[in-house]
């Protein structure tokens, strides 16, 4: 029990400080990256795999990047709502109404990289934008069976979103740059996991192998994330490691 939550609290820290790599990079006007989905349908990063920091160093860098990121112009942190309010009025200021289940998604694991691998070649975000978690999914579905709003983290919907959309739009961004126009065809997919979270279940990291039309074959970390829940699956985040 203690030794998973201290590897969920690093995965957490190491997450933080990656978005706030990437925000100050995207300050100073680098990466130029393509254009993204919309707020609704943008990737969410769940798990994020890091160094094996114990509690106490991981809790502590956790305070300090939740502290830098308060400084963002046009983000705030109010750690005085309490957790069960953040979450009435996350899901009331959501715009779509509440769903029972997933939409869209895959069936499968394998199902649904070949259909992301195929979006991508083909620039169709759209399609993409069916197969991630969106806002009222995240709102209604995921986050309040999640390990976020628990006693130890306490972290917002508001701010998780933020930090999700982020690093799944910076994610996506590299996907299509590796991808795209090279006609591969997913050939094997291979996830850690998965753990169990309410009804949901999660995936990830996933490692995908590639094969191009010449035959080479590469693999590609290619999904931090994947939530499986009631029999579909959809990416929590489109957040990466390439």
């Amino acid at each position: 029990m203690h030794s998973a939550r201290r590897r969920a609290e690093a995965r957490l820290a190491f997450s933080l400080t990656m978005l706030a790599a990437a925000l100050l990079a995207a300050g100073c006007g680098r990466d130029g990256d393509p254009a993204t989905l919309p707020r609704e349908a943008d990737a969410a990063t769940v798990v994020q795999t890091g160094p094996a920091w114990d509690s106490g160093a991981a809790s502590q860098e956790q305070r300090r990047r939740i502290d830098s990121l308060s400084r963002i112009p046009g983000y705030v942190i109010d750690s005085a709502i309490p957790i069960p309010e953040a979450i009435r009025r996350f899901q009331s200021a959501t715009a779509a109404p509440r769903p029972a289940a997933f939409a869209d998604g895959a069936a499968s694991l394998d199902t649904l990289f070949a259909r992301y691998v195929r979006a991508l070649e083909n620039g169709d975000t759209t399609a993409i934008a069916a197969l991630v978690m969106n806002r009222s999914e995240f709102a209604w579905l995921y986050y309040p069976e999640s390990e976020y709003p628990t006693p130890g983290y306490e972290l917002s919907p508001d701010f998780v979103w933020f930090l999700l959309a982020e690093n799944g739009a910076r994610g996506m961004a590299r996907a299509r740059a590796r991808v795209a126009g090279r006609d591969a065809r997913v050939v094997g997919v291979r996830c850690e996991g998965p753990t169990v979270q309410g009804e949901s279940r999660v995936w990830g990291p996933c490692v995908v192998a590639l094969q191009r039309d010449d035959g080479r074959t590469g693999d590609l970390d290619l999904a931090r994330s994947v939530i499986e829940r009631d029999g579909r699956f959809k990416f929590a985040s489109l957040a990466n490691g390439l």
